[in-house]
């Protein structure tokens, strides 16, 4: 693989997650002014696979399509960000109050397997179908933990709480 297209690529990943240079430094285990020449395609004449891999790893993606000949196929775009700004701005995801809405909420056990798709996806990379499985399970497991009582208001609440951490890595993962 071309150093420059490789090093353009890195460059690519690491800013779509919102990485300094440094920070990306730290988590590869080399200095600033490595990360620096390996994404100004003047580190090495041909990139080893070792290098390669790490840097897929640390920045979240698969090596194949760190290496793809057409990126950011399955990016989330604008419309799914603001979806997401969306729900985590509504007041009753803010406050955790409930919402006016007369329909019963979600079962605990159709928000479980909601939440696993979801973090299967974050962890494979498919960060497109996150922009409307987020703001669905914010809602969704918001409601739960208000209207549910006993075990499963606990389980709504834990569901609610490793759903809000997707907000958390959306900086480092998504857009």
């Amino acid at each position: 693989m071309d150093p420059f297209q490789f090093g353009r690529r890195v460059n690519y990943w690491r800013t779509r997650r919102r990485m300094s240079r440094q920070e990306f430094a730290y988590l590869m285990g080399k200095s600033l002014r490595w990360v620096e020449e390996l994404e100004g395609g003047r580190r090495q004449a041909d990139p080893q696979l070792s290098v390669m891999r790490l840097a897929a790893l640390r920045l979240g993606i698969t090596l194949e399509r760190l290496i793809a000949d057409v990126i950011d196929t399955e990016c989330v775009g604008q419309s799914e960000i603001d979806a997401v700004r969306r729900a985590l701005h509504r007041h009753d995801v803010i406050t955790g109050a409930v919402d006016d809405s007369p329909e019963e909420p979600l079962p605990v056990e159709r928000l479980r397997p909601a939440l696993t798709y979801a973090r299967t996806g974050f962890q494979a990379g498919h960060f497109a179908q996150l922009g409307s499985a987020i703001p669905a399970l914010l809602v969704n497991a918001t409601r739960a933990a208000q209207h549910h009582r006993g075990d499963d208001r606990r389980t709504a609440y834990e569901l609610l709480s490793l759903t809000l951490e997707f907000d958390r890595g959306r900086r480092h993962q998504v857009g």
